[in-house]
Parts: C-alpha cells; structure tokens; sequence
C-alpha cells in the first residue's frame, strides 16, 4: 500500500490566483480585503505635503506636478457670503449602515466607506466613499469658521467628485455617531488603525436642518482635484465638547487657508 499523497496546488491554479490578484489591485479593490476583509494601509504619497512649513499649503502647487491643481482658479475651501437664494431643492441621501474603518495618514483620519451607499443630487448618483475630518473647519459661513468641520467625498460613475461638507461646533447635545467614531481614533502616531467591531451611519452625521450652499470648488488637499460639487451645510451639527477635544488632539491643525472665489457664484438653498 503506498504513502498517501499529497494534495499540492498545481501551477495553473497559483497562476490563476496571481491573476485574480493583479486585475484587483488593477482594478482598484485589495486582494487583502477582498479574501480577508482586510482593508489593505494606504501607500504614502507620492510627495510629501503637510499644513505647515516648506511643505504646507502655500507650496502644494510647487511640490509636484502632480499638484499643479492646487495654484488653480477654482480652488476650496472658500468664503461663503453674498450667495444667490433659490428655492430649497433637499438632497437625497441614501446610505447604510458600515463597519467602522479609522485610517490615520498623517495628515487626515479617514472614514473608509464601503459600496452601497450613495447622494442623489441634479438626478445624479454619487456614491460615497469616505469621512474625513477637519480642525479647526475649512470653509467661512458669513466669517464664521467652525470648530470642526467634516467631508463626505462621494464619486460617480466617471470619477467625478461631490463633497458634502457638515459644519460642527461644542453645544450641549451629544452626537452618538460622532462620539462612537470619537471614542475610537487612533493615537497621533499610529497610522493605517482599522477598527472593525462597531457600525455607523453617516446619516446620522447630517444636521437636522438641511440647507446648504452649493459651488464648484475642488479638494481641500493634494492632488486638489477641481471640478468638484460642493454641497456646504449653513447649519452645524453639535458635538460634546469632550467628543470634540478628542478629535483636535488627534487632528492638530488640518485646515487648508481659505482660498480666493475668482468671481465663482454660490447659492443658498434656503426655505422661503
């Protein structure tokens, strides 16, 4: 009676998982999350940038062409007053609930949002992609900057971004979603943390009043991507003042300076 034998993956099969790897990473998903549910650290990029120093805003253009876009005519975040008032015209949010993904780059923590969740806005669909956060905020409503400010970056089909922006300031109600999200942020210097044992809603970071200001603006950091629609909430969501400290002790500084509006027209969504 012979030895028993040994089951060996053959080469066709290691080739075919080699491709399978390949067009993902091709393609844009992580081998890791796709068979693990892992999601993969991000790559640093290309150039470093910062938000101080020879390296900060003012020099993002110089730094690589790749952030050319960044000396641009069209740039965010900008000074919202003088706005043209129309008729309130409510976006349509349609998102689910998703595992709690932190990402600490250095520069920014990341909410990484999974597909399914999208805006509806001029009819269009933009999924939403990521949260991130702001500290102090970045755009000025009528001079005021708030204390924290958060992005919802969503895409569409062909690459195009649209960013819901939340104002947020200390006030005496508590945000369940926002302390949930608080109470889990990874030290200053601990970058790609994943949390993955509790859920949110990003429905639950929009304020109860839902009127905004719409521009076309670009992303407030490196590559500065412009062509963006910006959707700017007029009223802040509130946060505990302790939820708050939480997230400026892990942020630091993080707003890009308020950029020139080029003649730009902005409107108020507003009721009558």
């Amino acid at each position: 009676m012979g030895k028993p034998r040994v089951q060996c993956p053959t080469l066709a099969r290691l080739f075919s998982l080699f491709l399978l790897c390949y067009a993902g990473e091709t393609l844009g998903w992580s081998w890791r999350e796709t068979l693990f549910g892992i999601p993969e650290p991000l790559e640093p990029p290309p150039v470093p940038w910062s938000y101080a120093g020879s390296t900060g805003p003012d020099r993002w253009a110089s730094l690589s062409p790749k952030y050319a876009a960044c000396g641009g005519q069209q740039q965010s975040p900008i000074e919202l007053s003088g706005a043209t008032p129309v008729g309130f015209v409510p976006l349509s949010f349609h998102y689910r609930s998703n595992p709690l993904h932190i990402i600490n780059t250095g520069n920014q923590l990341l909410v990484h949002y999974q597909p399914g969740s999208y805006l509806i806005a001029d009819h269009h669909r933009y999924e939403l992609k990521e949260i991130h956060f702001h500290s102090p905020g970045e755009h000025a409503i009528r001079g005021v900057v708030a204390d924290l400010e958060l992005h919802l970056v969503h895409r569409d089909e062909r690459g195009r971004f649209a960013v819901v922006a939340v104002p947020v300031r200390a006030g005496i109600r508590r945000n369940s979603t926002l302390r949930r999200i608080s109470e889990r942020l990874p030290p200053v210097d601990l970058q790609g943390y994943y949390e993955r044992r509790r859920g949110i809603n990003a429905v639950f970071l929009l304020p109860p009043r839902r009127e905004y200001f719409r521009y076309l603006g670009s992303l407030t950091q490196p590559p500065c991507t412009e062509g963006a629609i910006w959707f700017v909430f007029d009223h802040p969501l509130e946060i505990d003042a302790g939820d708050l400290q939480r997230f400026r002790q892990v942020l630091g500084h993080n707003a890009r300076p308020l950029q020139p509006r080029n003649g730009r027209q902005i409107f108020a969504f507003t009721h009558p």
